[in-house]
């Protein structure tokens, strides 16, 4: 944002083909209607209205076809010779601004066999749009996405591209009128799968499969998960999980896992965790593994990613594991723990993990020795690495933790100790966690006290939400009618409600929560719970 000076002009440059293109030869002059300019301060701007620019004037003279022809080839070959893809895109950019049939022939030609620099591919689908016939555009991509032996790629767009452009195609713009047609949207897609869904049967390989992931994922979307077309659609991905692209396991399983559960793609699963790098792929590996844990045949394979020293595999995933301890793991773990122990800064990430990994999988077997390594080096670590530490230590030490558990995160400081509080709470919470956080639960602190009520809300047990609920009560006796309430305070009160509200072990109907809600005493309560005047 900048700022304008008395008897100083501004410029602001547009590409102007990028909003008109000017299919006709002439002398052409244009001005520009801004409501960019705005005074006061900026947190208090006002628009001073519309400002007027002064005319620029142009004269556009026509191209021939041979010549477009020239400059497009040109341009293609520049594109497709391309040392790297950041080279390629600005020949590409340059290829845009040509709007004529030969121009269009090869921007279609780079859309559907795209110039790659793996994974990425050159992106000429702007200048789709800003070619004149619009028609040339929409029917070769109607004849690709039909033709068995081309993939309709989610990622290239190709599908929603094909239904914006027959869409504007058959409703075209009027800046005239004040009113616009209604766009068949909807009608146009529906009729492209189904047409696309009829090739199935005859696709094989990398077509089949791309295709298919390009059905299914827009049926979900549309809410259309019974039909012919999205059962086709999801047979041919269970059928050839193993030729999906490596690029697009993780945001597959991520974003439609559950419409692919299915015991016949577990060896395409493991197959890719034998060959896919753990440092390389560690979001793929995640959701394979997510995958994984709700069909069968994963425990060798859990196993193995906990003992490899390099893995940083999602420990969230990890931890959703139908396992709730694998002694198999405790020799690597523990041999893992004390070579990072007294590693350089570098080496915490991986102390962290397993040390996590520790907590959640390991056995009381390798107690003695993970505290002695605690006891010698823990006050080296940071704040995740001890917090990870001490949730193994709990689950297993019962209260002979709990002065640890003081000496990490002190009763007198205004809030718990953050990196150690949340890789101990996300690690393993046990019965002396949160026999703690019952007793911070009512620290003079009112941000300890939040914290542990919100802590306990996710994950104590039921019996915790009467606790919270007196803490509560106790609250209100004593802030009653005040007109002074610090801000922690608020904030603890609307925590405590919340936390009697919800927990991961119960709900209260809406006319309880309602009833509670009321009682807030402070705007900041009522903003955050939604309670409304």
């Amino acid at each position: 944002m900048s700022a304008l000076q008395p008897g100083q002009s501004v410029k602001v440059k547009l590409p102007l083909n990028a909003l008109y293109r000017f299919d006709q030869p002439g002398h052409y002059t244009v001005h520009v209607v801004s409501r960019r300019v705005s005074s006061g301060s900026i947190q208090a701007l006002r628009p001073v209205g519309p400002l007027t620019s002064n005319d620029v004037s142009f004269e556009v003279v026509p191209m021939s076809d041979s010549d477009e022809a020239e400059e497009a080839a040109s341009l293609e070959e520049l594109i497709r010779s391309a040392p790297d893809l950041k080279t390629a895109q600005q020949y590409a950019e340059r290829l845009k601004w040509l709007t004529g049939d030969p121009s269009t022939h090869v921007k279609i030609s780079l859309f559907l066999n795209p110039k790659t620099f793996y994974p990425f591919g050159v992106n000429v689908s702007q200048g789709l749009w800003l070619a004149r016939n619009r028609a040339l555009v929409v029917s070769s991509l109607e004849q690709a996405m039909i033709d068995p032996g081309h993939a309709v790629e989610i990622t290239s767009g190709e599908l929603r591209l094909a239904v914006a452009l027959k869409t504007r195609l058959l409703s075209p713009y009027d800046a005239s009128s004040p009113k616009q047609s209604s766009l068949a949207t909807e009608q146009i897609e529906d009729q492209y799968l189904n047409r696309i869904a009829e090739t199935l049967p005859q696709r094989q390989g990398e077509s089949l499969v791309r295709t298919a992931i390009t059905l299914l994922t827009t049926l979900v979307q549309r809410k259309e998960t019974t039909t012919a077309q999205f059962q086709a659609a999801r047979e041919a991905i269970i059928k050839n999980f193993a030729t999906v692209n490596e690029y697009q396991i993780d945001w597959l399983l991520n974003g439609y896992g559950k419409y692919l559960a299915d015991e016949r793609i577990v060896p395409a699963l493991q197959e890719i965790l034998r060959t896919q790098h753990a440092g390389l792929f560690t979001s793929t590996r995640s959701a394979v593994f997510k995958q994984l844990f709700s069909l069968s045949g994963t425990k060798p394979f859990l196993i193995e990613e906990i003992c490899d020293s390099k893995s940083l595999t999602q420990f969230d995933v990890l931890a959703g594991a139908p396992f709730d301890s694998l002694p198999e793991t405790d020799a690597c773990l523990l041999n893992q723990i004390r070579q990072f122990s007294k590693g350089d800064r570098r080496t915490q990430m991986y102390l962290q993990q397993k040390a996590a990994l520790a907590a959640r999988f390991a056995t009381a077997a390798i107690y003695d020795d993970l505290l002695k390594i605690y006891s010698t080096d823990g006050s080296t670590w940071d704040g995740q690495a001890r917090g990870a530490m001490l949730a193994y230590l709990a689950r297993y030490g019962g209260k002979r933790t709990l002065p640890l558990l003081e000496s990490a995160m002190p009763a007198d400081a205004p809030t718990l100790e953050p990196d150690v509080s949340f890789a101990l709470f996300r690690a393993y919470y046990s019965p002396v966690i949160d026999s703690f956080l019952r007793k911070r639960l009512n620290s003079p602190y009112a941000r300890q006290a939040s914290e542990a009520a919100y802590e306990m809300s996710a994950h104590g047990p039921r019996e915790d939400q009467a606790i919270l609920r007196k803490r509560l009560d106790g609250w209100n006796a004593k802030w009653s009618n005040n007109t002074d309430l610090p801000q922690d305070e608020a904030a603890l009160q609307a925590e405590l409600i919340r936390a009697v509200i919800h927990g991961l072990n119960w709900q209260l109907s809406k006319e309880e929560a309602d009833v509670l809600r009321r009682q807030c005493q402070s705007d900041l309560c009522r903003s955050q719970l939604g309670v409304k005047d």
